[in-house]
Parts: structure tokens; sequence; C-alpha cells
């Protein structure tokens, strides 16, 4: 009874804590409506399911609301799908085509539309008697599992599509929403693994107080993942910005076009080399690089050459992603800065700015991959090597 208890009141909370987002998510003022929308009916779809939990002995509900309340679960996989999408793509509509989305809940639905919905009340309890043994209930439970497992597979596969774009495209990936993402996507993965270990468990165990404390861990976490959400929600509400969705990997785009009769860039490799010198030049005199917001399509209009052009150089020829393209030409300005004894005084956050990051932990991770070592480590070094060039 106390686990019940303890279940009960977590049940509570993120029933609180899910409607009051959701209805923040819906009356929120916003340019982008569409991934509130998504994740607040998320959220209400996931108050529904775990509420059983709160009225569960309290109040007697007909049979068949009560599986319809389970089987909204199915709604959930497909909602936080096109909500990752809604996210990474600035300009994703919902359309027709992804009510096809409901397909696994219509499935659902006519599998137990035989033995459950289509007959009388007394049958129906019979039924739930014995419902963990019923085909139809172990193929409900599999199917489930397989479809959550279905769609995270698809969120990070749209993820690592939208990383590789991002390296592509921008010079900074700050203010991308791939990060969090990544790290909203991780969660469900755990909060997909513990309900199936607590599903198995509820099959082939045997004690209610194990499963009951399974439940209630399952619980926490998905309230732990909806504080999660509402904190970076509220803290950080314009820090997300998304790609277009006709963009696509330079790979995909090289692939499709030598899949044509022309090949990718009709250049011969001397104007090849003169354009990719072309990039360097301008890069390097015009210190384009110091923009913190530089992207491919700002380049490509300083040199006066197609996006696809100027993307295919850097990323085919080149063998560089734009992002470490530029921040190539920014790590070595910030080592010139130093390097340089004048600059002393300037502290390795001023130095950063300067150079073109906006991002701390992006510097030192871009500074380390080139020279093995910090920013502070490397002024500490060469100060000590010429000193003792000059002593000597």
């Amino acid at each position: 009874m106390i686990n019940l208890s303890v279940l009960g009141l977590i049940t509570i909370i993120v029933l609180f804590v899910a409607v009051l987002f959701s209805f923040f998510s819906f009356t929120v003022k916003t340019s982008n409506k569409t991934p509130n929308i998504l994740i607040a009916f998320y959220l209400l779809v996931v108050a529904i399911e775990i509420s059983f939990f709160l009225y569960g002995g309290q109040i007697s509900l007909p049979l068949v609301i009560h599986k319809l309340r389970d089987d909204i679960g199915y709604f959930k996989s497909p909602l936080l799908y096109l909500f990752f999408l809604s996210f990474i793509y600035s300009n994703f509509q919902l359309q027709y085509k992804h009510l096809l989305h409901l397909f696994p809940f219509v499935v659902v639905v006519v599998v137990f539309m035989p033995r459950f919905y289509m007959v009388n009340e007394q049958s129906r309890i019979l039924f739930v008697q014995a419902y963990i043994t019923k085909p139809e209930a172990i193929f409900s439970a599999i199917f489930s599992h397989l479809q959550h497992a279905v769609y995270l597979v698809l969120i990070f596969l749209a993820l690592r599509k939208y990383k590789q774009i991002i390296a592509e495209n921008y010079s900074n990936n700050r203010g991308f929403s791939y990060q969090w993402l990544y790290k909203m996507a991780c969660f469900l993965t755990a909060i997909f693994l513990l309900a199936v270990f607590k599903n198995v468990y509820k099959h082939t165990g045997t004690s209610l107080f194990v499963l009951n404390n399974l439940r209630a861990l399952l619980i926490l976490s998905l309230l732990f993942f909806l504080c999660w959400i509402v904190i970076n929600a509220l803290y950080y509400p314009m820090l997300f910005r998304g790609i277009s969705i006709t963009q696509k990997p330079i790979s995909n785009v090289i692939r499709t076009d030598q899949s044509r009769p022309t090949p990718h860039l009709s250049l011969d490799d001397h104007t090849i080399k003169q354009k990719i010198a072309l990039l360097k030049q301008t890069m390097a005199q015009q210190e384009l690089y110091l923009d913190s917001s530089l992207s491919i399509d700002s380049l490509a209009e300083k040199v006066n050459l197609p996006t696809k052009e100027v993307s295919t150089l850097i990323n085919h020829y080149l063998k560089q992603h734009f992002y470490d393209f530029v921040n190539e030409y920014r790590i070595k300005k910030a080592i010139e800065i130093l390097e340089d004894p004048g600059n002393d005084q300037l502290t390795t956050q001023e130095i950063l700015y300067d150079v073109g990051f906006n991002s701390k932990s992006s510097f030192y991770t871009v500074f380390k991959k080139y020279t093995n070592t910090t920013p502070r480590a490397y002024r500490t070094a060469h100060r000590k090597r010429h000193t003792g060039s000059a002593n000597g």
C-alpha cells in the first residue's frame, strides 16, 4: 500500500507538470507554433496514459474507456518524432500524410476488436481478468515496444542528418538545438529501456512489490524528464533555430548528382584549384571567420559563387565540413594573438570572442583538436620557449 501511495503521489506531480506545461505550450507566443503544439499534445497523452495510477481503484470507468486510455500511448512516439522534425526544420509543416503515424494505434484497436471492443461488458470483464495471458495482450506489448524502438531509431537518424547539415553549412553551432535534442533523445532511450525491463518483469515476475517499485521508478524518471524539458523551455526560449527542410547533406547531393549524366561539378582540376584558392584567399584577407554567424551562404555571396558549389568545394574536395574549415582560421588567429606578448592582458574569453567563437566549450574543443593543448597552456608554453631562447 505504501508503494501505491508513493506511486500515486508521483503521478499527481507528473500530471500537474504535464498539464501545466502543455497549457504553457499551447498559449505561449512564438513565431513557430508547431513544436509547441506537438509537445503539448504529447504531454497530454502522457498525462492521460498514466492517470490510471491516480484513479485506479478509486473510480470505476467502462473497460472500453480504460483500454482506449491505455492504447493512447501509441500516439506518444509519433508525436515526439514529429516534434523533433518540427524543431530541426524551421519550415516544417504538418500534412495529411502525417496521419499515417496513427497506423499502429489503428492496428491495435483492430486486433482487440473481436474479443474486446465488439463484445458485451461481462465478456470484457472475463477478458481482462486473464488479460496478461491473452494473445492480443502479448502482441500489444511486443508491438508497442517495437514501435517505440523504430521511432527512436528514426529520431537519431534525423539528428545525425541535422548535425551533418549544421557542420557543412554553418561556422558556429551555438543557437542550434542539436545538443538539446540529442540529450532529449538519450533521456527517451533510457526511459524506454526502463519501460521494457518493467514490462518484462510484469509478464515474468511474481512480486507485486517489485513491480510497483519499477512503476514508481519509471514515473519518477518521466517526472525528471518533464522537469528537464520545462527548465530548458523557460531558461532558453530563444536558443534554438532550425534549418530548412530542403537542405540535405552534401554527400546526398553528390550521390544524386553522380546518378545523373553530368558530374556534380563540371570543372577541370585547374579551375577547381583556382576556386578553392579564391575561397581561402577571401577568408584570410577579409577575415570573414571573425563573424561568429558566418554561414556558407554568406561566404558564397562574398566569392560570387553558388552556395552548392562552395559547399561541394569545401566538403568534398577539401574533405572538411564548413564548420571545421572556418574554425581552422579562427584557431590560427587565436594562436597569433596568444603568441603576441602585447596581448598578455587579453583573457581567453576575450580572445575567443575576438576570433569568432561565442562559446568557451566549443573554442576549447576546437583549439585542443588543432594544438593538443588548452589556450592557457599554449600561451604559457610559448612564453617559456620565448624566454628560454632569449636568455640563450
